[in-house]
């Protein structure tokens, strides 16, 4: 069978792409058995408090100019950006719009943007309940003000979304594709046809970064079209049970079950958008809205099996036409990803995964 993400599948964009000694034994861990390749040797590693790396002295892509690269870790955003405005670490690897005001307005502070794929996606149950009409998802999706969620959330760090997961950062991205415009009138219309009008319903979201802003100003925007939204926001430890709490392969697309028919989760970059392609749509996996679509199905495997990017750009352009037309999930924006350094840290190469290239990571006088 032919493979078109085959390059993908050996890149540092999946994690199963180490490369590693033939007496490795399943669970293994880079910690109890250091091997690699790169500028640092990994020193001391603490699951809890961090990570140090000592200069690998025998790299093959020359001597690095830092001795030792200390990794902190921190689940506080406050507490990331407070070490770096404080002079206790250099850098933060990856941090949120919302929150990060005291970085993107110091002048002694880097701010790189990296567009990307990462986004979030309104999901609305396909197969039971309020939204199985297709007038009634449509209505929702042009309800939304995108560029005001844009701005707004994002202070513009990002991009506007179609209601399909391929970015357009991907070099086969249809751009051709018109863009769904907010139409407050169409969509009361839509909801009328349907006999939803004064639609009542609850959106349940993680309390995670931007997503509780996100989806206040989303319950606003919709009173505009005769919704009443009421907001769920749960701690993530609880909320991805009302994502998919449970995995049942008897109903159709098996998998992601048991979950609440409308609500807002996040979904990371990914160097391809075939998880998003394939296990929020085409399989049961995360498939929270229930979506089955043979058609979309058949497009996602075409796109799959191209092995040139005329093939691809041809199959995904199909795909995004059919997810936008059904709108199984609401995809806003693809959010950029944000890292900064110090003014006097030089050479660091980041991605919006989240890596940290510090080969050539040094300082300035």
């Amino acid at each position: 069978m032919a493979d078109g993400q085959f390059p993908y599948q050996l890149s540092i964009w999946n994690p199963q792409s180490l490369i590693t000694p033939a007496d490795y034994e399943t669970g293994t861990t880079l910690d109890g058995r250091p091997s690699g390749t790169g500028p640092f040797k990994l020193e001391k590693y603490d699951i809890a408090t961090g990570a140090t790396f000592a200069r690998n002295d025998d790299w093959w892509g020359g001597k690095p100019n830092l001795e030792k690269v200390d990794f902190v870790f921190s689940d506080d955003i406050a507490t990331q950006i407070t070490g770096v405005l404080g002079g206790q670490a250099d850098a933060i690897v990856l941090f949120a719009v919302v929150g990060g005001d005291a970085l993107l307005s110091n002048p002694d502070v880097t701010v790189e943007s990296i567009s990307g794929a990462a986004h979030r996606q309104l999901w609305m149950n396909t197969r039971e309940g309020t939204f199985t009409d297709v007038r009634v998802r449509q209505a929702v999706a042009l309800g939304i003000n995108r560029q005001e969620l844009l701005d707004v959330v994002l202070k513009g760090r990002g991009q506007m979304g179609n209601d399909h997961p391929v970015a357009p950062s991907y070099e086969f991205f249809d751009s051709t594709q018109p863009q769904r415009e907010r139409d407050i009138e169409k969509a009361k219309a839509l909801l009328e046809e349907a006999g939803k009008a004064g639609l009542a319903v609850t959106m349940h979201v993680p309390k995670l970064v931007e997503i509780p802003q996100l989806a206040e100003l989303m319950q606003t925007q919709l009173k505009d079209i005769g919704m009443d939204v009421t907001l769920n926001v749960i701690s993530t430890d609880t909320f991805y049970d009302s994502w998919c709490k449970v995995y049942d392969s008897e109903v159709a697309p098996a998998g992601c079950d048991g979950g609440e028919e409308f609500g807002i989760v996040d979904y990371g970059n990914r160097g391809t958008p075939d998880v998003y392609l394939v296990k929020a749509y085409a399989t049961g996996e995360w498939n929270s809205a229930h979506y089955i679509s043979e058609p979309f199905n058949a497009a996602v495997a075409e796109y799959q099996a191209s092995l040139d990017l005329a093939g691809r750009q041809a199959a995904i352009k199909t795909v995004q036409a059919i997810a936008t037309e059904d709108v199984p999930y609401i995809i806003p924006y693809f959010y950029d990803s944000l890292i900064a350094y110090k003014k006097n840290v030089t050479g660091i190469v980041a991605t919006g995964l989240g890596h940290y290239y510090l080969g050539s990571a040094g300082f300035t006088a």
